[in-house]
């Protein structure tokens, strides 16, 4: 099971390890909610659409070349939200979900953790493809 933990979202390895260490039995009851204090953040690439159309009419070159310019770029932005300590939840088509979780961070102060999630945002912005 470690082999995949790769592609779980951090979030969702540490509470099954939560519910292994409080003895509860797995999977964990779907759905499953949990109130936590953060920030989230959806980065959505601009212009995708258009540069999917132009692909779009190579036929199915043009398709694996579009998939190929959409994971260069989402690959780019990833390490960005992880480097102010966020975790991607998940991606949709040219759209990444992150989320920033306030937890370990109370000594941080709202004001400075919102820094640290529209900084990561603006280096993602900036970041040059």
């Amino acid at each position: 099971m470690a082999e995949v933990f790769p592609f779980v979202p951090p979030l969702f390895v540490e509470q099954l390890f939560y519910a292994v260490k409080q003895g509860k039995s797995l999977p964990i009851a779907v759905p499953y909610g949990e109130t936590r204090e953060g920030a989230v953040l959806c980065i959505d690439l601009s212009g995708f659409t258009n540069l999917s159309t132009s692909y779009g009419v190579l036929g199915e070159a043009g398709a694996e070349k579009y998939a190929d310019v959409v994971a260069q770029v989402l690959a780019a932005c990833v390490p960005r939200v992880w480097q102010e300590r966020g975790e991607v939840l998940r991606f949709a088509g040219d759209l990444i979900l992150s989320s920033f979780d306030c937890i370990g961070r109370e000594t941080m102060g709202q004001a400075r953790f919102c820094g640290r999630v529209s900084c990561c945002f603006l280096l993602v912005l900036l970041t040059s493809f």
